[in-house]
């Protein structure tokens, strides 16, 4: 019996060798050789920054790893919208007509902070802490205040979308619905 050679020129099949056979050897023709592809290079982006990056009065923090801005830092014409703010540290805040409509403040601290007119449109909102903070005129359509610390704030009764917030069982010193 013949061995197996490279590209199975002259290989001989085991139907066609066994002993005593009258069967010549059969071989198999060389393949043909395919052209490597062209591989593209993975692409690197660097990561976007976040929104907080670059505002005056508010440092990323390391340790625990959270953005935090100084006691009533002023972020009114900082563009959030959709902006990626949950942990955000936000307490006392200068917050006022900003867009922080689809943002994820989930788990943030917004203790005191002026929401005065603020867009919280479909904003997520889930254990957030609002407790004392200014929501007078804020649309809260859509807003996902489940787990929310709504304790004392001011401005529920002329906040827009009120009828519309998840987790409408929100313990707060106002009156929800």
């Amino acid at each position: 019996m013949q061995t197996l050679l490279a590209g199975f020129v002259g290989v001989c099949l085991l139907a066609g060798c066994a002993s005593g056979s009258d069967a010549a050897p059969t071989t198999i023709a060389p393949t043909t050789t395919i052209a490597p592809t062209t591989t593209i290079a993975p692409t690197t982006t660097a990561p976007a920054p976040h929104p907080l990056e670059g505002v005056e009065g508010c440092v990323f923090l390391s340790g625990p790893r959270v953005w935090k801005c100084e006691s009533g830092a002023d972020l009114t014409g900082v563009d959030l919208t959709g902006g990626d703010l949950s942990g955000v540290d936000l307490a006392e805040a200068e917050l006022t007509g900003l867009d922080l409509s689809d943002a994820d403040l989930s788990d943030a601290n917004l203790y005191g902070a002026n929401l005065t007119g603020v867009d919280l449109t479909d904003a997520d909102l889930t254990f957030a802490n609002l407790a004392f903070a200014d929501l007078s005129l804020a649309n809260l359509s859509g807003a996902d205040l489940t787990g929310a610390n709504l304790n004392e704030v001011t401005g529920w009764d002329t906040a827009q979308g009120r009828e519309t917030v998840i987790d409408r069982d929100i313990e707060c010193n106002v009156e929800c619905d």
